[in-house]
């Protein structure tokens, strides 16, 4: 009677959590703090198909649902992130509390040098480039890319055990060989942040992007390569100090953890400036979305990019064009149909160095 007695008692203990997670979810985990989207509970099963998925389905469910999962995630944490240990596989917690994004796309061993291409596979990619760039050139538009550093490129003094390179990396291997080529239009930010890092942060310590500041400067850069875009200079800018959140804390359950920062303040620089599909921002990944200015005489361009552009270099680009679309690159792929629809003078892949394919298709 008393063994039957504990298998009860430890049956209602360990179902006890799944039962807080079905009649009260919001004690569970929280999407805003984990950056993705959590298992709901799933459907019972209506087919074979759908009852092969359903136990993986719940599992996860109870993963993602388990009571005070947040709490527990900050808790501990706290605890390792003072010990310089991360909890997740895609955060490096470096020197003086910097972090870095560690497993998306191999990027420490891309940064270092480690993983490369083969001499055939530069070659490849530098040809199928250079053979989109003549199909543009072709319907009189101009091809650019511009590649934007990694923040491990531009702070490796601040990566600790991982601060070393072993030989030249993907992005050193592709401009090389477009440099060969004699390839024009390729705008290398690398070197002019590198060396503006040394006066001021340019990207945050707690996020992967740059900042307000940082995105300007490789602004500056990319309009140099555009003639008859409207400039826009320092001096009619608005810059201040302000407390921003990094996206890579909350991956170490560090939420509340902000830096100082310069952001812009409102857009001085253009006062016609408009933005006609601010409702429609949304849809970057997808349809993207268009910015318009009342100067017809400025160029119109189509920005093929990823959210370094998407939440900090459009503010800068935008009113320098007429017309402008800035749509996600999707891994550098190529599509005829909104180039055609948008009828631009520029065609520019804005991308950061992790995101850089392997291949062209």
């Amino acid at each position: 009677m008393k063994y039957k007695i504990r298998i009860y008692v430890a049956i209602l203990l360990l179902s006890f959590p799944a039962f807080l997670t079905v009649v009260y979810p919001s004690l569970s985990g929280d999407s805003r703090v984990e950056l993705r989207e959590l298992q709901n509970i799933p459907s019972l099963p209506t087919g074979f198909w759908t009852l092969r998925r359903w136990p993986s389905q719940f599992d996860q469910f109870t993963s993602d649902r388990f009571p005070f999962r947040t709490d527990l995630i900050r808790f501990i944490g706290n605890i390792f992130y003072t010990m310089d240990i991360s909890i997740s596989p895609e955060v490096l917690i470096g020197s003086q509390g910097w972090l870095f994004l560690r497993k998306t796309s191999d990027v420490l061993d891309e940064s270092r040098g480690v993983k490369t291409l083969a001499p055939s596979q530069v070659t490849a990619w530098a040809a199928s480039y250079i053979h989109r760039k003549e199909q543009l050139q072709e319907q009189g538009i101009e091809l650019l890319l511009v590649i934007v550093p990694n923040k491990h490129t531009i702070y490796p003094q601040f990566m600790g055990k991982s601060n070393f390179l072993v030989g030249p990396t993907i992005t050193d291997q592709i401009v090389a060989k477009l440099d060969e080529f004699q390839t024009e239009g390729i705008v290398d930010l690398r070197s002019v942040l590198r060396e503006k890092a040394k006066s001021e942060q340019i990207y945050g310590r707690y996020n992967t992007h740059w900042n307000d500041r940082g995105a300007y400067f490789g602004y500056r850069e990319i309009i140099k390569n555009i003639p008859n875009s409207h400039q826009i200079l320092e001096e009619q800018l608005n810059f201040q100090s302000g407390q921003v959140v990094g996206g890579l804390t909350r991956l170490i359950g560090q939420s509340e953890l902000t830096e100082e920062s310069q952001v812009l303040i409102g857009d001085e620089s253009n006062p016609s400036f408009e933005f006609n599909a601010l409702a429609q921002k949304e849809n970057f990944r997808t349809t993207g979305f268009i910015t318009e200015t009342t100067l017809t005489h400025l160029p119109r361009a189509i920005f093929l990019c990823d959210s370094n552009t998407d939440q900090y270099l459009y503010k800068y680009l935008a009113p320098s064009f007429h017309e402008a679309l800035f749509v996600h690159h999707k891994g550098m792929k190529f599509d005829q149909e909104p180039i055609d629809s948008f009828q631009p003078n520029y065609v520019v892949y804005i991308i950061v160095e992790r995101l850089i394919p392997y291949s062209l298709d």
